[in-house]
């Protein structure tokens, strides 16, 4: 689908008041127990997950690169019993350990939607944490896997973090309620704040890391849980553009904020007007900037033809409007430049190694638009549950805090504004 006419016009956007007061009020209440992890940056592959994971969480005895993942309802690893290529890729939790027990050895296929598939058994063994041991807990060792999705993935296994404790697989190995239980935290809350330029980052449990937010830049984003999709975080998105080309599909849109994915990912019908706007930009000399990624023959994505982002000064920038009470202030939203360089990353390892390419890609089956890293390693993120007086967590708001400048530069573009009329023409 090609948009061929709209416009937008918009009320001037109020610059944030970058004041700690306002910092003051965003973080009032929060607790000191909190249980932090180091992040690690691996390298990025063509095949949509992120490249952050945590070396913090002990399988047992076994050491492997943890995906914080919450686009994940389950708890998996890579186990000794597989060995596929793409297994053996991977670090893999040792399944003769003393502490380790098979629970269920029937194979059991998990899926991550269009990404792909594993099979697993069950197993159980004790989990260390940097704040102490977790009781053994109930988890899904890969004994199966194939494909290079798989093979260049930069973990190993993922915990699951999903929206609501009721859609995790394995309810009692829900990860926020066993640290709850344990006593190490005492706020169903976690957020996460990455520096890719020093490869580095903190996830927390039980809060944030006020050492890397700027003061007085938040924005609340309140639920918008769909039926199908309501285990994943998501919220309302105001609108996209690119530049001033309303992307009308995404107006009322749900926008998940995946920790586990990398660049933006959706239907056709939100994706296919992005493509098609950007692919007919040229270079100075009337060339085409960007060529086709094709998948099983159908046009998924966009790769730049040559060079970086930065050698083409004509390129548009994308603009989400986005959340509630921006920067404190009771019915303003966020507006989120991204440059083209925040919107496209270098393949580091895989297909299309060594080759630039647009962050966003058509994936079926996701029920609105989906980002990770590519957008989250703007921002420090918080994602808070509720608890229901039967105990299920579900979940409340996210908050997207501006953070601070020695944590790496954020979007281009950070600001509030009241209001805002789309024209169609």
């Amino acid at each position: 689908m090609k948009i061929t006419a709209a416009s937008a016009t918009q009320s001037q956007p109020a610059r944030l008041p970058w004041i700690v007061a306002l910092l003051l009020v965003a973080v009032a209440g929060h607790s000191q127990q909190t249980v932090e992890m180091n992040l690690k940056l691996g390298p990025i592959a063509d095949y949509g997950a992120s490249p952050w994971h945590t070396e913090d969480i002990g399988i047992g005895a076994s050491k492997l690169k943890l995906a914080l993942d919450n686009g994940a309802d389950f708890i998996w690893a890579t186990s000794d019993q597989c060995a596929t290529p793409a297994c053996n890729a991977h670090a893999k939790v040792d399944t003769s350990q003393t502490g380790f027990k098979w629970l269920d050895k029937t194979p059991t296929t998990r899926s991550f939607g269009s990404w792909g598939d594993m099979t697993t058994w069950t197993g159980t063994v004790p989990f260390g944490t940097p704040a102490g041991a977790l009781p053994a807990l109930a988890f899904f060792p890969s004994v199966d896997y194939e494909g290079s999705q798989f093979q260049y993935l930069a973990w190993d296994g993922g915990i699951g973090l999903p929206a609501r404790s009721d859609r995790a697989t394995a309810p009692s190995a829900f990860f926020p309620k066993l640290l709850m239980d344990a006593g190490y935290i005492a706020k169903p809350v976690f957020s996460l704040v990455t520096n890719p330029s020093g490869k580095s980052g903190k996830f927390v449990f039980g809060g944030i890391n006020e050492a890397h937010i700027s003061a007085g830049a938040v924005t609340t984003l309140p639920p918008k849980p769909e039926p199908g999709t309501d285990d994943v975080w998501g919220t309302g998105l105001f609108s996209l553009s690119v530049g001033d080309m309303a992307i009308d599909p995404l107006n009322g849109a749900v926008f998940f904020l995946d920790t586990g994915s990398s660049r933006f990912k959706g239907d056709s019908k939100y994706v296919l007007p992005i493509l098609t706007e950007l692919i007919q930009y040229k270079d100075a000399s009337g060339n085409a900037i960007f060529e086709e990624v094709l998948q099983d023959g159908e046009w998924v994505g966009l790769a730049y033809a040559s060079g970086t982002p930065g050698d083409y000064g004509n390129l548009p920038a994308i603009i989400l409007r986005l959340g509630t009470d921006c920067g404190n202030e009771a019915g303003k939203r966020a507006v989120v430049t991204l440059s083209p360089a925040q919107y496209s990353y270098q393949v580091e390892a895989g297909d299309r190694a060594g080759r630039w390419v647009v962050a966003f890609r058509i994936l079926k089956d996701i029920g609105g638009l989906l980002v990770g890293s590519t957008f989250l390693d703007l921002f420090h993120t918080s994602y808070e549950y509720e608890i229901d007086n039967e105990g299920n967590y579900t979940q409340g708001n996210m908050r997207l805090y501006a953070k601070s400048p020695d944590f790496g530069p954020g979007p281009a573009g950070y600001e509030c504004e009241s209001s805002f009329r789309v024209i169609s023409s």
